[in-house]
């Protein structure tokens, strides 16, 4: 019985996402591969990569990652809440000062947190399960703090777990960042890229998804989906390189033109 009240409770938050999933459960993947992977708006290929930076291990692996995307010239994005900026201010702002980084509005609060006893992680929380007034603040707060602390006018958007918002939700947070003069979030996956494409306009903001496996579009390439436990410590599987591999082959190729990843720099 409960099992089928959480179903019929996700039937109601999220009609979009379960639609979604039995269009990928029938049709052939060539349909699906071409709705999530490729843009009729942009003129040529388009391939980005981010960087969500959601514990201490992120942060202290920054500089690192930093180092190797400048001396590939590949552009520097980064989510990071603004609490765990501020507990590391003099560090990003060094980092700021030394590379040319985008930094994403990604709420103010801690949302995610490590055991290091066990290596698990675990949401502290996710939009979906707060109220529209909490996710305001959280954007605002970070909004300010960026302004304030770091001199920088944040211009894009990644909700904390995103995958777990619902359309109807993420219109209104849309809405307010309109407000706030923001141009564009990543903050959508599958679903969302099946019935509207892999980057379209709401209520103003330009959203660009975040793409899957390149034959399971509904599993999500980020590198938390693909830690495995070794001597007691975390680290990326073959699975992940392999997947890559699948991504750049198919990027390749002139039916698709389209794909963002992102993965947390501790895992890299």
């Amino acid at each position: 019985m409960l099992n089928l009240k959480k179903f019929f409770l996700f039937l109601f938050k999220n009609p979009q996402r379960l639609l979604a999933l039995f269009l990928i459960k029938i049709l052939p993947n060539e349909i699906i591969k071409k709705k999530v992977f490729n843009s009729k708006i942009i003129k040529k290929k388009l391939f980005l990569l981010s960087f969500d930076c959601d514990t201490q291990k992120d942060i202290d692996s920054l500089e690192n990652l930093l180092k190797k995307l400048k001396s590939i010239s590949f552009k520097i994005v980064l989510a990071i809440p603004g609490e765990l900026v501020s507990k590391n201010i003099n560090l990003i702002i060094n980092l700021k000062n030394n590379y040319e980084i985008e930094f994403l509005n990604h709420g103010y609060y801690l949302h995610t947190e490590l055991d290091e006893k066990t290596n698990i992680y675990k949401p502290i929380f996710s939009y979906e399960n707060k109220d529209i007034n909490f996710i305001k603040e959280d954007i605002k707060l970070a909004h300010d703090f960026f302004k304030d602390k770091l001199q920088i006018e944040l211009k894009g958007f990644r909700a904390p777990h995103f995958g777990d918002i619902n359309y109807r939700k993420k219109r209104k947070i849309f809405k307010y960042l309109k407000n706030l003069g923001y141009l564009f979030s990543s903050s959508s996956i599958y679903d969302t890229a099946l019935f509207k494409g892999p980057i379209f306009s709401c209520e103003g903001i330009t959203e660009i998804t975040v793409t899957g496996c390149a034959d399971k579009q509904s599993s999500i390439l980020d590198s938390w989906s693909f830690l495995v436990q070794k001597d007691n410590k975390l680290d990326l599987s073959s699975e992940y390189i392999a997947e890559i591999k699948k991504l750049i082959y198919l990027f390749d190729d002139d039916k698709h033109n389209f794909i963002n990843i992102y993965a947390d720099p501790s895992h890299i």
